[in-house]
């Protein structure tokens, strides 16, 4: 079987480096999506080994993850492993994300499913409730951390998604691939905050939470129609 690793990034200069070297750990297939960096993201991340698509602006995080599932189509890799470029998530859970996905379509790495409790920011706590309820009420689905942004897809569903128009994809996404026939399983993994204490929705989380729970209204009155 033939995977690569995703990773996003905007302006990660810093982070991107260790990131990379803790995947080459697992795998060495890597692929940087430089979404309109400012900075020397791309070519740190070239200097380290990674292949590089250059984004000529930022597009935001979902086209990123777009043009990523894209090239593996091209590339003909039969899953792939989508990882963020700030350093929360640690690339020692890539081996467990493969192996279910010999079994599954997308494994979705929990920080909740571990034994040691993940601080997360009020606001985005609830957020994180609503869309764990929404999901189960749509789908029957417990998953614990709908956000999670680090995930296993094999080929049939990176290529799905990738034709698919959402800025965001978390819970919305989920009730999608779901709808799709998807099988779904969330396993446990390590997260921490990341090394430059940003956050991809600092600053706008009730917007972010807004504009999911508006994509789920929409998914789920268009398939009651």
């Amino acid at each position: 079987m033939k995977y690569c690793v995703i990773i996003p990034a905007y302006n990660e200069e810093k982070n991107i480096p260790s990131v990379i070297r803790g995947v080459m750990e697992h795998c060495q297939d890597i692929v940087v999506i430089d979404d309109g960096s400012s900075d020397f993201t791309g070519g740190v991340a070239r200097d380290e080994g990674a292949m590089v698509l250059a984004h000529p602006k930022n597009m935001g995080y979902f086209e990123a993850l777009k043009t990523g599932y894209r090239y593996a189509s091209e590339m003909k890799y039969d899953g792939i492993v989508q990882i963020d470029a700030d350093g929360q998530h640690d690339a020692a859970g890539i081996p467990a994300l493969l192996d279910k996905g010999r079994s599954w379509d997308a494994v979705i790495g929990s920080r909740f499913l571990g034994p040691e409790r993940y601080p997360t920011p009020p606001v985005k706590s609830i957020g994180i409730r609503i869309f764990r309820h929404l999901i189960h009420r749509e789908t029957g689905l417990s998953i614990t951390d709908p956000t999670s942004g680090f995930r296993f897809y094999n080929r049939r569903t990176f290529s799905f998604v990738s034709r698919l128009k959402c800025n965001y994809p978390d819970a919305n996404l989920i009730i999608m691939l779901h709808r799709h026939g998807t099988t779904i399983r969330e396993i446990p993994v390590t997260m921490q905050p990341n090394a430059q204490g940003k956050s991809m929705h600092k600053g706008k989380t009730l917007k972010y939470i807004r504009e999911v729970f508006k994509s789920i209204s929409q998914e789920m009155n268009r398939c009651r129609i």
